[in-house]
């Protein structure tokens, strides 16, 4: 296992908040559109009316995420909902100070938890609740695991994702791509390349969920991502980068696995169109960690909208982690 660092934080995050970034000015965008005119760089003014550089809801919950737990090294459930509640409602954790991008499951799970519902009964379990908005703040998840168990995910770490996306997302197919990530982005910090990373998730994904009732149903969903030789060679047209749970998980491991350097994943992330705020941020944290810092385009670090306070956040949500 190895020492969890403060570099490692801060690239993961901003490499999460440039991805994001580059994908919210053509949210939406169909991907026959952005093959003739495709995102290479930083843009800004177009599906959401902002600034080069602006981050979505994806690049808020997982500050709101880290804000949470970097006060005590702990996860605590109403903690974290109430920085949701205060991003959503007052605009903390933003870019200019209001929430946009919010999706419906998570906007309900937010009213129902305002109203006095338990927290951790507060997320959607119908079918229709398997947006991404769970997995789109599991990167901090992710490096708390890390710092403390490294990659032996002992049951408690599976409770832990379980229960982080239940605020909000309380469906078993949820909660397992939930914890599919994880279990990439877990071997990824721990040195894999991105076939071994995605491989071992896979291999320890099925050491959990085929002995565990209560998910018989959902396993199917994930057959693609653990056959990882076959997945990394479907074509992209095969590759449906919606805001649909497993299309988001299947989006960032097909890019992860398919390119060669951050600007790559991330670009072909966002140009496979539909959720690309989101594509781009869960590419784009995988690529930060296997390629670091030094891998982000500095033009686009550079336009990133108040880089200070995000990496002010990455300091203090590391400050308990990595003593």
């Amino acid at each position: 296992m190895r020492m969890l660092t403060g570099k490692q934080i801060e690239e993961t995050i901003l490499g999460l908040a440039v991805g994001d970034a580059l994908g919210v000015p053509v949210e939406g965008h169909g991907r026959a559109d952005l093959a003739e005119r495709p995102v290479r760089d930083m843009l800004g003014y177009g599906t959401h009316s902002q600034p080069p550089g602006t981050w979505s809801d994806d690049t808020s919950l997982t500050l709101a995420t880290m804000e949470s737990i970097g006060r005590t090294d702990t996860v605590d459930f109403d903690s974290l909902m109430q920085n949701f509640c205060h991003w959503a409602l007052e605009g903390a954790y933003t870019p200019a100070g209001h929430a946009f991008g919010i999706g419906s499951t998570t906007d309900a799970a937010l009213h129902h938890y305002r109203q006095r519902t338990p927290a951790l009964q507060a997320g959607g379990i119908a079918e229709q609740n398997n947006g991404n908005g769970s997995l789109v703040r599991m990167v901090p998840i992710a490096l708390y695991i890390y710092a403390h168990h490294g990659t032996s995910f002992p049951s408690s770490d599976l409770s832990l994702i379980h229960n982080v996306s239940a605020l909000t997302h309380r469906h078993a197919r949820a909660k397992m791509a939930c914890t599919f990530f994880v279990l990439v982005a877990l071997q990824l910090l721990d040195g894999a390349t991105p076939m071994t990373a995605v491989r071992e998730a896979g291999q320890r994904f099925r050491d959990i969920y085929w002995q565990r009732s209560g998910y018989e149903h959902e396993r199917w969903q994930f057959e693609r991502l653990l056959d990882v030789q076959a997945f990394r060679d479907l074509p992209e047209a095969d590759i449906h980068s919606s805001g649909y749970v497993i299309d988001t998980l299947e989006t960032a491991c097909w890019c992860l696995l398919r390119a060669e350097n951050y600007r790559a994943c991330v670009l072909t992330a966002v140009n496979l169109g539909g959720k690309t705020a989101s594509s781009g941020a869960m590419a784009g944290a995988l690529a930060a960690i296997q390629y670091g810092y030094d891998a982000i385009p500095q033009p686009w670090l550079a336009a990133l909208v108040r880089r200070e306070y995000i990496e002010d956040m990455c300091e203090a949500f590391g400050r308990n982690l990595t003593r």
